[in-house]
């Protein structure tokens, strides 16, 4: 099935997207909304299973009722430190890998609380003036989803080339080489560059287009993607204690969406096998940025002293995107260097995320640490594009035939312990998201499900907490450098994509609780 659908998609891409290299506008669905909370060090260390356990930044993003839990007025920020390693194997022989290291901040947040005194907590109450025992309010800038990766291939392929699907393109196309320009294929920029740098070539005798590779001969394919970005949610709560046992919040907020591609392709012809050609480079790079818009509530009840449970629910979050994008190519033959790029593009378009389920769970040790355990449900088939009323055919096309029929409602589990003598706290913490695709559609394991293994300690003081984690994620996916009639897109990359965070989280109370 993930085959048909693959070649339906370069079809339909082909006739219809603003450019067929572009971003894969259903993979960057599950992208963007596979999220991974990363709010402070505390929150990690016990896998973000913080739906129902008290007052901490990293767990506002998932239940706004959080900030009525709190007691007094703190603020705290995040920093991490992450490295990125991507164990790639292709065509199934050629296994390579790579690493990055980057600085990402995940937090900062401030929170005023006032509480309005009364009964002690857990006290039968009476009488009406005894409802409300505080209120908050919050404001957050947390990292709710990380883009960042890397990853590197390279390997021998003596069956196909990039050069194939240039070729096989114009010619089902039948296209004439005099109208081969920017100005009238604006839409294929890469198909225009592999004709101006004589990847491929037009035989008038036979009036059809040939690639400068005659022949099957055995070629080092390479490449190298680098990503960065992820969405920061920028959001404003509100929240209010009852009786000591119900605490009740609301959000608004406005994530800001940032992620950018930098693909890298060669083919070389490393053999000196191949008459009058040497190497080729494709370069492609994509950026998209945009704002969003949702709102959230979320509850927290205490029945009895040592439990608690929590749940809230988001609505669907509406982004505002843009796209930019260059490509650039280029073509050394025996004798002569082609160089060309395309014009620089952009493309506006609106963007629905789907709504979020969570719901957690949480026994307390008294003042000895407590364990926690989440659910989180996604419905990933509610993604959905709108990239305007004279593009309904690709509306269509993206959110029916690509985004129902491959994806489904998805779980995600979290669970957590922290442990607490005096001052002192270790924390541990796993989370797994299962896949977002339906049965039979991924490539084997290769199918997005994220598993996270955490570990952390920290400081509580009378105002001060510091606060350290560790953290590691590691998720498989399928990639194709590109799609050939030849091979049906089997030429393909198998990535595991591995994430080490530390993170460090400094917090202050404004007055000692």
């Amino acid at each position: 099935m993930y085959k048909k659908i693959i070649i339906s998609a370069i079809l339909s891409c082909f006739l219809i997207s603003n450019s067929w290299a572009q971003l894969s506008y259903d993979n960057e669905s599950i992208m963007y909304s596979m999220y991974q909370y990363s709010g402070t060090a505390r929150s990690i260390g016990v896998g973000n299973a913080f739906c129902s356990v008290g007052p901490d930044a990293g767990g506002i993003s998932i239940n706004p009722a959080i900030v009525a839990t709190y007691r007094s007025s703190e603020v705290s920020g995040s920093i991490g430190l992450l490295n990125l390693r991507g164990e790639t194997n292709f065509l199934n022989k050629y296994n390579n890998t790579d690493n990055r290291i980057r600085f990402i901040g995940h937090n900062l947040s401030m929170v005023f609380a006032t509480s309005l005194g009364g009964n002690k907590p857990h006290e039968k109450i009476t009488g009406k003036s005894d409802i409300l025992k505080g209120f908050a309010l919050g404001f957050s800038a947390s990292r709710i989803a990380d883009f960042n990766s890397q990853s590197y291939f390279k390997g021998n392929n003596d069956t196909n080339s990039l050069v194939d699907a240039y070729r096989i393109f114009l010619n089902q196309e039948n296209i004439a080489p005099g109208n081969i320009t920017f100005d009238n294929y604006s839409l294929y920029p890469e198909m225009i560059m592999a004709y101006q740098s004589q990847l491929i070539n037009y035989d008038p005798l036979r009036d059809i287009y040939t690639s400068s590779m005659i022949g099957i001969y055995s070629k080092k394919q390479t490449g190298t993607i680098r990503t960065n970005g992820g969405i920061t949610d920028l959001s404003l709560q509100l929240g209010f204690n009852l009786w000591d046992k119900l605490f009740i919040g609301g959000s608004v907020g406005m994530p800001y969406l940032t992620y950018s591609r930098d693909y890298l392709y060669t083919e070389e012809d490393s053999k000196d096998s191949i008459v009058g050609f040497k190497i080729f480079e494709y370069n492609a790079i994509t950026k998209t940025e945009g704002v969003g818009f949702n709102g959230k509530f979320g509850l927290v009840y205490k029945p009895i002293k040592y439990f608690s449970i929590g749940a809230s629910i988001s609505t669907p979050t509406y982004f505002s995107l843009r796209d930019r994008y260059s490509y650039t190519m280029s073509h050394q033959t025996d004798s002569t260097l082609y160089n060309t790029e395309s014009p620089l593009g952009a493309f506006d378009y609106n963007y629905r995320q789907p709504f979020r389920f969570n719901a957690g769970v949480s026994g307390f040790f008294d003042k000895y640490g407590f364990i926690s355990i989440d659910y989180e449900l996604v419905n990933y088939t509610k993604n959905e594009f709108n990239f305007g009323n004279q593009n309904r055919d690709f509306n269509n096309y993206v959110n029916d035939t690509l985004i129902n029929s491959k994806y489904r409602i998805s779980h995600n589990i979290r669970a957590g312990i922290e442990l607490a003598y005096k001052v002192w706290r270790i924390r541990g913490g796993y989370s797994i998201a299962l896949s977002p695709f339906k049965p039979n559609v991924a490539v084997g394991d290769a199918n997005l499900a994220r598993q996270t293994f955490s570990a952390g300690a920290g400081y509580r003081g009378k105002r001060i907490s510091i606060d350290i984690a560790w953290v590691r994620s590691v998720q498989k996916n399928y990639f194709s450098p590109y799609y050939s009639y030849y091979s049906y897109g089997e030429d393909a990359v198998i990535t595991k994509n591995i994430k080490d965070n530390i993170v460090l989280t400094f917090g202050f109370k404004l007055r000692a609780s």
